[in-house]
């Protein structure tokens, strides 16, 4: 554990981590430390989120999104919380941590599906109403142009490969941050919401943090593995 708390310090500090080359056993041992230590801080930043509405007698923003989740039936709240999201989230903020052609192909594509899912409107690629599909398909498309491109174009990746390593923890905090700051959208849109969002989404924030580690010392996979994980203790405390 001390070698992991040292690991954490330097990773907040320099944005980088080395990969673990441990035995199996070893990896699962110090994943489940891990684990662990995730839960710690997701446990204090829950008391840190209390104090603070205490203090300063503000009133806690609504989770719409928790409030409409928890009347889902329990195989949908597994299915989306512990394969969709996790696959999804990792994905979008953790998988271009290490550049490649197909990293940023796939990350640009997950992307475009999010946001073409949260804001197109219309039908689907044979006739559905719900669009999913053909946003689904668009980001494919694009998925595969741009990894087509980058092959072809080696200057261009070159650079992009040389831009990632160069801004490396910024790129590493804008993941955390951003991967916190995304469940904003869980609560409320008013503006006090958006104003208290460092605040609200400080539990994401840090698991962000966590999984930014994992991703970097052991790899994509272990980095969905405890993000399910993750979600799915928490899962154990709705039913």
């Amino acid at each position: 554990m001390k070698m992991i708390i040292s690991e954490l310090g330097i990773l907040l500090s320099s944005g980088k981590v080395i990969s673990s080359k441990n035995q199996f056993y070893l990896r699962l041992i110090e994943f489940f430390r891990i684990f662990l230590l995730a839960l710690l801080l997701s446990f204090v930043s829950g008391l840190i989120i209390l104090a603070f509405f205490e203090i300063f007698k503000i009133e806690k923003p609504v989770n719409v999104f928790l409030n409409s989740f928890r009347q889902k039936s329990w195989f949908y709240q597994i299915a989306l919380a512990c394969l969709y999201a996790p696959i999804v989230e990792e994905l979008q903020f953790r998988l271009c941590l290490k550049y490649s052609q197909i990293n940023f192909a796939a990350f640009s594509g997950i992307w475009l599906f999010y946001f073409l899912k949260r804001f197109m409107t219309g039908y689907g690629l044979f006739g559905e109403h719900n669009h999913t599909s053909l946003a689904i398909g668009l980001s494919l498309i694009i998925m595969g142009a741009i990894y087509s491109f980058l092959h072809e174009h080696r200057n261009v990746n070159n650079r992009l490969a040389e831009f990632c390593q160069k801004h490396y923890k910024v790129l590493f905090y804008i993941s955390v941050i951003g991967f916190g700051f995304l469940h904003k959208t869980n609560f409320d849109s008013s503006f006090s919401t958006l104003l208290l969002t460092p605040v609200i989404t400080l539990p994401q924030t840090s698991l962000g943090f966590m999984l930014g580690y994992v991703r970097l010392k052991y790899g994509f996979l272990y980095g969905i593995l405890l993000h399910s994980a993750f979600n799915f203790f928490l899962l154990c405390f709705q039913f």
